[in-house]
């Protein structure tokens, strides 16, 4: 509730596989804004926290072995038409022409390999 009184509604989802994890998510959003109230959820935990004497860890993987630690992001592309980019169905329906998908794929795949360390750089800055 203390996300949605700052205007930042959540979906709380699930527990993770780490202990004492759980796993929330925005709605649905253009980047500029999700990163914003990213940045505002990942302070207020902090801050929640703080009042019971825990601490919220927000990093990436915190604990080396154990399977689901850490903070992570979840993230879709798509046209101004809403056609999810990553569903292959949708593009092909939306194209006509089922070798698009496979493009798209591969230009996303291209573009995490030559750009990875900006992107970590990115989702492990607060």
């Amino acid at each position: 509730s203390e996300a949605f009184k700052l205007g930042t509604p959540l979906r709380p989802r699930h527990r993770e596989v780490a202990p004492g994890q759980y796993e929330m998510a925005p709605y649905f959003g253009h980047a500029p804004e999700q990163i914003d109230q990213n940045t505002l959820v990942m302070q207020l935990c902090e801050e929640v926290a703080g009042r019971y004497g825990l601490t919220c860890l927000n990093q990436e993987k915190p604990f080396q072995g154990i399977n689901g630690s850490g903070k992570h992001n979840n993230w879709s592309i798509s046209t101004k038409e809403g056609v999810n980019l990553l569903n292959a169905n949708q593009v092909t329906k939306a194209t006509g022409n089922k070798d698009v998908f496979p493009v798209i794929m591969t230009a996303i795949v291209a573009a995490v390999d030559k750009h990875g360390d900006l992107m970590r750089c990115a989702i492990a800055s607060p």
